[in-house]
């Protein structure tokens, strides 16, 4: 199956949109030490 032209740019565009989440991800579990899962929830 195949996906429309409009599904991949969106994909794209949410790809570029959230890049800053795992940096984000990464200082707040240097903050909250040993909490992964809630911060998976947050």
């Amino acid at each position: 199956m195949q996906k429309p032209a409009n599904m991949d740019a969106l994909t794209d565009f949410i790809k570029t949109e959230s890049a800053f989440l795992e940096k984000l991800r990464s200082v707040t579990a240097n903050v909250i030490v040993g909490q992964e899962q809630m911060l998976d929830r947050l």
